[in-house]
């Protein structure tokens, strides 16, 4: 194990020192960023703005119309959304200098929505709604388990395939990102693309259960999620193989 949070340590390192060159790329005190936008049907509503953890708000007017303005920032992650839940999120990236507009027609899908003068946040959203849309082979993966569960007499074999199953879903994924990581090489997206494979973040301490990596995990999760959100894919495939493993403790009626 000692190999393995020196390997974990290693390949965090250089990225953390990435994300840190990012937000001191520019040291000059006039630095303004901007973000406004409109939200259709959503008048006279709070918005919530998300910067490393810290959150600001304001409303939108009679027109669905918001800003959010920041002086004497370095460039950010940011994440809009509707309610402090961030329920619904909006991935954004902030250079030192910019004007972001976006369009929001959809409150229940903020990724959606369209993105003006920032092409680096157009590469994070991409990168985003790909994660939603290929989540949905995850959970119906999880689904069919259980339906086949419910009729099967080896329900122990059949774990067995479905993990196989979700192996091979998330070799695809990290594959994905891979590619996606070394054709935006020099884009700052692409570290939150290498975050989201880290699989032996969470996945390890999670179904071993040991609790001194559980909590350095945690620690080095709660970090990078205040600057760059979940990592999605790591949580569920974590996740979906847990609920499979640990369907074998209630056996079928």
């Amino acid at each position: 194990m000692k190999y393995f949070f020196k390997s974990l340590k290693t390949r965090i390192l250089p990225l953390l020192l990435l994300s840190i060159s990012v937000f001191i790329s520019c040291n000059k005190s006039n630095n303004v960023w901007k973000i406004s936008g409109t939200i259709e049907n959503y008048s006279a509503q709070p918005v919530f703005i998300s910067i490393r953890g810290q959150f600001d708000s304001t409303h939108t007017d009679a027109q669905g119309n918001f800003e959010f303005v920041k002086t004497n920032q370095y460039s950010d992650f940011v994440r809009i959304s509707l309610s402090r839940t961030q329920h619904s999120v909006l991935h954004l990236f902030a250079d030192s200098i910019c004007k972001i507009q976006v369009h929001v027609k959809d409150t229940a899908h903020m990724q959606q929505a369209l993105i003006q003068n920032s092409p680096e946040s157009v590469l994070l959203q991409d990168l985003y709604t790909w994660y939603y849309q290929n989540k949905q082979a995850f959970d119906s993966t999880v689904q069919a388990f259980k339906r086949e569960r419910a009729e099967t007499n080896n329900p122990d074999s059949l774990r067995i395939l479905y993990i196989s199953k979700l192996d091979e879903l998330h070799m695809n994924h990290v594959a994905f990102l891979q590619s996606f990581i070394t054709k935006n090489a020099h884009s700052p997206i692409a570290t939150t693309a290498s975050f989201m494979s880290f699989d032996t973040i969470r996945y390890t301490p999670i179904l071993l259960r040991e609790q001194g990596s559980v909590k350095m995990y945690k620690d080095i999760l709660h970090n990078i999620n205040n600057i760059y959100g979940p990592i999605p894919f790591v949580e569920l495939y974590a996740k979906s193989v847990r609920a499979i493993e640990m369907s074998l403790e209630y056996e079928p009626q």
